[in-house]
């Protein structure tokens, strides 16, 4: 396996996947199911990507909803679902979310969150993994915990296996008074699929 060097005083989402791939998490047929343009494959490629984004002009494989997948079952080994997931509060959105697809002014994402993971599930290999990343945040001055939304929603069907965090960049937006706490990370959460008969 080979893995870039990095600054380790700037740690990306490429870096945390390569981290899970040294500890074995991501198998050889990866889908990502919410490709963008691709940062999280800065450091490590598996021997396999399969690149899905709902967005026609990124660099992928295939055009598709993340909520709706054109794959039969259990066709990966390892599945990736970084959804748009930036709450909005009543602030609404900032210049730089246009390009994370979060420009607008929706606070709940639980719904992407829950129909997107049905997905993962669906096709990940059983004792497959999948990568789930996320923030739980404040926004509008109420908590949003996202990771209670993902355990609800793999509940029954996949066990965590542990998770990577990333620091966050993003400055509070000027013009805005910080009003609460505010976390300063995302979180990569792994997960394996159980093999239900």
């Amino acid at each position: 396996m080979t893995i870039k060097a990095f600054d380790p005083t700037r740690r990306t989402n490429a870096h945390a996947i390569a981290d899970l791939a040294q500890l074995g998490i991501i198998g050889d047929v990866v889908l990502d199911m919410t490709h963008n343009q691709g940062r999280f494959w800065r450091a490590w490629q598996p021997a396999q990507l399969v690149r899905s984004d709902l967005n026609r002009e990124m660099p992928i494989d295939v055009q598709a909803d993340a909520r709706h997948l054109p794959f039969g079952g259990g066709c990966f080994d390892t599945v990736v679902f970084d959804p748009p997931y930036k709450a909005n509060g009543a602030g609404g959105s900032v210049a730089e979310d246009a390009g994370y697809g979060v420009a607008d002014g929706w606070t709940d994402r639980g719904p992407l969150f829950r129909d997107g993971l049905a997905e993962a599930l669906r096709v990940c290999k059983p004792k497959g993994s999948l990568i789930v990343k996320f923030q739980d945040q404040i926004a509008g001055g109420k908590m949003t915990l996202q990771s209670v939304v993902i355990a609800n929603a793999m509940q029954g069907q996949a066990d965590p296996i542990g998770q990577v965090h990333v620091l966050t960049t993003r400055e509070q937006p000027s013009g805005r008074r910080q009003a609460t706490p505010r976390n300063n990370y995302s979180t990569m959460t792994a997960w394996r699929k159980r093999n239900v008969r």
